[in-house]
């Protein structure tokens, strides 16, 4: 739609810029339309998809129990278990202060009461990493744009600069989502509910404003866990039933130790992978009017090239610094302190990324160009495609396992 009104004028000329393909020389332009537009309709459809398309019914505990007046904060406490158990799954944003909370431990067990089986955690650093992703390369392509209008070429030590800079720039923020999910793993290792903190507690049991002596939510949450769990503690014999009164929380910490893995979920998944990609498309739509000037047989190569980057390239880019990242964390225990090896480490994301993404680039872009035959460029796709399906095979969250299965056997063991 953007082309078409650019054909006829309707939006500004811009400025033009050369394209040399398969020997040949086009003439283009590049308006500044695409990287406008198409950003505007990608948040557009962003925020508001969810009323176009079918709906799902979400009950958020933030916003769906009042925060402010005790009773109806109470009743809202109360019906958690009921919004619970007509849930098929429950998604936490994930902070490093989740598990420090005694009503998000509470949540864990209604849900593990209740025998539910899907359940995973979105980390709140991940959607934090992939907006410098997509903003990153956005801000890429633009200055790329800009200096292919003004000089009509992209210089091979400009791409390099750039592109060099956008992978310290996402590197640092990956240092930091790796770093903060190995609180996770930590966290979920040794949980105990005992650890947890709550408001009325930290308070004092006194209201900050009346100064009125305010009810224990603890004890509220211990009764609910010593009733859903007492039966479980005690068919499970050993040192659960040396301490009677704490036998029912230390069945419930060792139930979230056992059943919630944390499973590889410092990557992203495909789908996430896709949408860091779309600065990509924004691109080219921007300059791509010089398509009008291709043999119809270049388009076939033209939509390989792009699908190949889109679907293929860029996705394996963003999850090889992952993975590179999260291997350097492991090999460089307390990288995430010490701030010579942070930046060591940091440097060699990096440089991990930046000759990831020349050589992916390189791949599909020298049969591209250079060769009019298009089977190399069907060669070099496919093998994007192995390593992509290869790095994101068996990608799954944060999920409970065997979580029913031992629930069950608990209580036919009673």
């Amino acid at each position: 739609f953007i082309l078409e009104l650019d054909a006829v004028d309707v939006l500004h000329k811009g400025l033009h810029f050369q394209v040399k393909h398969a020997g040949e020389v086009y003439d283009g332009r590049w308006s500044g339309w695409g990287m406008l537009i198409c950003p505007a309709i990608f948040i557009f459809f962003g925020v508001f998809w969810q009323d176009m398309g079918r709906q799902r019914m979400v009950f958020v505990d933030k916003f769906c129990i009042h925060q402010t007046d005790p009773t109806l904060k109470r009743a809202g406490i109360r019906g958690l278990a009921g919004f619970l158990r007509h849930s098929d799954r429950l998604v936490v944003l994930w902070t490093p202060a989740y598990f420090k909370r005694l009503w998000c431990a509470y949540e864990l067990a209604s849900w593990l009461h209740l025998g539910k089986s899907r359940i995973c955690f979105m980390p709140v650093s991940l959607a934090a990493l992939i907006a410098t992703m997509i903003f990153g390369l956005f801000a890429h392509f633009v200055i790329a744009s800009v200096h292919q209008s003004v000089t009509g070429k992209i210089p091979i030590a400009f791409t390099a600069i750039s592109l060099l800079c956008f992978a310290l720039f996402v590197a640092r923020c990956a240092r930091d989502h790796v770093g903060q999910l190995g609180k996770l793993s930590s966290q979920l290792a040794n949980f105990s509910v005992q650890d947890t903190r709550c408001v009325c507690c930290d308070q004092g049991h006194v209201s900050p404003g009346t100064f009125e002596v305010t009810s224990c939510d603890r004890k509220l949450v211990y009764l609910a866990l010593e009733d859903w769990f007492a039966r479980g503690a005690e068919a499970g014999g050993g040192s659960l039933r040396d301490s009677k009164e704490l036998a029912h929380l230390e069945f419930f910490n060792e139930q979230v130790r056992s059943t919630i893995k944390n499973d590889g979920n410092f990557k992203v998944d495909y789908t996430q992978a896709v949408t860091i990609a779309s600065p990509c498309v924004w691109f080219y739509v921007g300059q791509a009017n010089y398509l009008e000037h291709l043999p119809w047989g270049d388009w076939a190569r033209w939509a390989l090239f792009m699908g190949s980057l889109i679907f293929a390239g860029i996705p394996t880019a963003c999850q090889i610094i992952l993975v590179s990242t999260n291997y350097l964390d492991r090999v460089l225990p307390g990288s995430q302190d010490r701030h010579i090896l942070r930046a060591l480490s940091t440097w060699a994301s990096a440089l991990t990324m930046f000759f990831t993404s020349c050589f992916v680039w390189t791949l599909i872009d020298l049969p591209f160009r250079q060769r009019s035959d298009i089977l190399p460029l069907i060669l070099a796709s496919l093998l994007l495609a192995i390593i992509a399906g290869l790095l994101f095979r068996n990608r799954g969250q944060c999920k409970l396992q065997r979580a029913t299965q031992a629930m069950q056997k608990m209580e036919d063991a009673v």
